[in-house]
């Protein structure tokens, strides 16, 4: 075979392998399900923040992180009992307020992501709202704000 003639056989093989591998690659990945997202509290002292997250049959999440945050009120400082930065919803919905993001990433299991908030002594409502994410069949999305109320 001469050298003239090799040439259009690999051009066309590459041709082939390439559109094999590009209509692969774009494929679209499965959808996701719109999901029901909850946001509940639990109290004793300490306060636990619980997303519960289902798909439309009440089905648990059984994958997934929850971000969450707190309403903060602008120019408080943060973990100063003297002077608390917790607001309620109304104050990051008026512009007094700000949402900030709570550090942990946390995992979703059968449904439930819990996060500790920590002891709770001087406010008596703050506001709270998450994120769901990262899950194989519900689809990422905010859920809340809700108001905790002592």
């Amino acid at each position: 075979m001469s050298p003239h003639s090799l040439k259009p056989l690999v051009l066309s093989i590459v041709a082939v392998v390439s559109s094999a591998y590009a209509n692969e690659s774009v494929a679209a990945p499965p959808q996701k399900e719109i999901g029901l997202y909850n946001l509940s509290f639990q109290f004793s002292g300490e306060l636990v923040l619980d997303a519960h997250v289902t798909d439309n049959e009440q089905n648990p999440a059984l994958d997934g992180v929850v971000v969450f945050y707190y309403c903060s009120f602008k120019g408080l400082p943060r973990n100063d009992i003297s002077q608390p930065d917790e607001a309620p919803i109304s104050a990051c919905a008026d512009g007094s307020g700000k949402w900030i993001r709570l550090p942990a990433r946390v995992p979703v299991s059968n449904g439930h992501a819990l996060l500790n908030f920590g002891t709770v002594q001087v406010v008596n409502v703050i506001g709270f709202r998450g994120r769901y994410s990262r899950g194989s069949e519900i689809a990422d999305s905010p859920f809340g704000p809700v108001d905790w109320i002592r």
